[in-house]
């Protein structure tokens, strides 16, 4: 069995539990709060979402440097790594809290949220995901995927537990939230303890930190644009529409993301995976094409369930959602589009090329544009959106072709 085809199966399964245990609590805070509160806390969820994927180059250089140091057996390297970029991000990320601090009342203003505190709660959410996401991505980069399973069901069952207990004793939006809070705080601690473990024995070593900071301009850049691209719709509908609208809109959002749990086991080991064969001088192409094939497999398998059974699946939230049957299946493949452009850019940041961002960043913006034109109705949103994101992911299949035809793809290169 090759390594990709091996590690993908261990991490469909910790990601596949993950999304289970995510879809339960999520279906049951839809029926505790309704749609109108639901549509507010679908917001926040994806304001955390959006910030957590713009932080996510925080995640993904660890994981190629990780990768990197451990292929060459210098374990020591990882640590210093870990603790020096922890250090940065815990300090920034304070900044970053007081900043968002003062723009709460414009924020939740724009949002129409008639309370602060589901805005406090996405706020504590967001920072405790980016000091996760160290101990996240070590693991990844050293293939420590069983570990790392461990590390993201913990926090989705804990979630769960949580959610359960304070949506039952409070129902509110923020209650819900504060479960995921929770959950944060739990697996903060697991991924200490599982650092340690990785480095046992191993004393700091000092490291090229140029080559670090080289790489993470342009995958914040890479990131940035993901995240907007995958949540931007979420926002503006909550923004444009009235509230029942918005919250119907959010329902068939939060299954269609399920995508989301396809994709993430290949994204996961698609960085490590492609970076260890180009530092062996193997070539990169044929497991980044065995890689979307598994992924394009699972989705359309999921897109063929959406397709026949949308009004079965949204049943799930109470009869209050059953309008967003009808947006479930374009709006997941519309997140299809953007998974696998992502996959294209992850492949290019695995061998030191961006190339692609001249593709994503463009799109980004022609979405933006087409989004404040058409929102009329939110199958307009979703039809709009659909057309930005098939035209970068054909744009990004054209400059792959045109790298690969170069050779720009090769290891040796």
């Amino acid at each position: 069995m090759k390594p990709e085809t091996r590690h993908s199966l261990v991490l469909m399964f910790g990601t596949g539990m993950t999304a289970i245990l995510g879809l339960i609590y999520t279906i049951y805070a839809a029926r505790v709060l309704g749609p109108e509160a639901y549509a507010v806390f679908g917001t926040a969820v994806s304001l955390v979402m959006m910030c957590q994927l713009a932080l996510g180059p925080i995640n993904e250089t660890i994981t190629k440097f990780s990768a990197q140091y451990a292929g060459e057996a210098n374990l020591g390297k990882v640590r210093t790594l870990a603790h020096e970029v922890g250090k940065r991000i815990a300090a920034a990320g304070l900044v970053g809290l007081l900043v968002a601090l003062l723009l709460t009342k414009p924020l939740a203003g724009f949002l129409h949220f008639d309370n602060y505190g589901p805005l406090f709660a996405a706020y504590a959410m967001t920072y405790l995901t980016i000091l996760i996401s160290v101990g996240r991505g070590v693991l990844r980069g050293v293939q420590r995927f069983g570990a790392y399973n461990g590390n993201i069901l913990t926090e989705a069952f804990t979630r769960l537990l949580a959610g359960f207990a304070l949506l039952t004793a409070l129902g509110s939006v923020t209650s819900a939230l504060t479960a995921y809070i929770v959950a944060l705080v739990v697996t903060l601690a697991l991924s200490i303890r599982q650092l340690r473990a990785v480095w046992h024995g191993h004393e700091r070593q000092t490291l090229d930190g140029r080559a670090v900071r080289r790489f993470t301009l342009p995958i914040f850049a890479t990131m940035l644009t993901y995240a907007v691209f995958q949540n931007l719709d979420m926002i503006l509908v909550k923004h444009y529409f009235l509230a029942e609208e918005a919250g119907i809109y959010g329902a068939a959002f939060a299954l269609a993301r399920a995508m989301a749990t396809i994709v993430t086991p290949f994204s996961t080991l698609l960085v490590p995976l492609l970076t260890t064969l180009r530092a062996q001088g193997k070539p990169v192409a044929g497991p980044f094409l065995r890689v979307a094939g598994y992924f394009c497999l699972l989705a359309l398998f999921v897109l063929s369930i959406f397709g026949v059974f949308p009004g079965q699946i949204m049943k799930l939230f109470t009869p209050d959602y059953a309008e967003a049957s009808s947006l479930l299946l374009p709006l997941s493949v519309v997140r299809l589009l953007g998974f696998l452009s992502f996959l294209l850019v992850l492949a290019g940041a695995a061998v030191n090329r961006f190339t692609f961002l001249w593709a994503f960043v463009p799109g980004l913006l022609l979405e933006v544009v087409v989004l404040y034109l058409c929102h009329d109705t939110l199958r307009d949103v979703i039809f709009a959106i659909m057309i930005v994101q098939g035209i970068t992911l054909a744009a990004m299949i054209a400059l792959a072709i045109a790298m690969l035809r170069t050779k720009r793809m090769n290891p040796a290169s």
